[in-house]
């Protein structure tokens, strides 16, 4: 029975770690489109920690199977754009690299 808990929670920290690549990467694409982010948090349930960044809202909450990246919702539709196609740049840019190395 403890050796299932232990996997499950190395289950839930693994999906935790992977979602945390993925929303960081829409993070910082936006964050390098001049996009503000509202809202940056780990997780889901009750707040465990917080704090207020100059544009930002940072927080920790108690189970990590969900990261939040919310955007200011100023000219959204726009922007969210603008970041689109710079992911596909950087995804092209990063192909090639691969494929040169």
């Amino acid at each position: 029975m403890i050796s299932f808990l232990i996997n499950a929670i190395k289950i839930i920290f693994l999906l935790g770690f992977l979602i945390f690549i993925h929303e960081g990467g829409h993070f910082l694409v936006a964050k390098a489109c001049k996009i503000k982010v509202k809202e940056f948090a780990i997780g889901f349930g009750p707040t465990i920690w917080k704090k207020q960044g100059k544009e930002t809202k940072y927080a920790l909450r108690l189970i990590p199977l969900r990261w939040i990246c919310k955007y200011a919702s100023e000219k959204k539709n726009a922007q969210m754009s603008k970041v689109l196609l710079a992911q596909q740049v950087y995804l092209k840019e990063l192909l090639l690299c691969l494929q040169e190395g």
